[in-house]
């Protein structure tokens, strides 16, 4: 029998990132065999179907994504908006009590 390959573990440890991808690629280990690095995955086949849509689908797809987009920049603003108001709250409150009741240093 040959030499055993390198010691995964300890390779990882003193050879650093490309000599572990080298390590993989030769399936030296186990655990590499079990788990090999993943291929490219291959462009699918033009559908039929796809050439069957109609001409303004394109322009149709793109009014849809924006509105989507538009929706999600006006929720997210309206839950900023409602957070800063919170805790705005949030402080005049504490702040009130403070005055109210002696809280803080003394």
């Amino acid at each position: 029998m040959g030499e055993p390959g390198p010691n995964p573990v300890t390779a990882y440890g003193r050879m650093g990132f490309a000599r572990r991808r080298d390590i993989r690629a030769s399936n030296s280990c186990t655990a590499c065999a079990r788990n090999p690095i993943p291929r490219r995955m291959k462009q699918p086949k033009p559908n039929a179907a796809l050439s069957a849509l109609p001409g303004d689908y394109a322009n149709l797809l793109s009014e849809v994504k924006q509105r989507v987009r538009s929706a999600q920049i006006r929720a997210a603003m309206a839950a900023s908006a409602e957070l800063l108001a919170l805790h705005w709250d949030i402080g005049r409150m504490i702040l009130d009590r403070q005055k109210r009741e002696g809280w803080g240093p003394r």
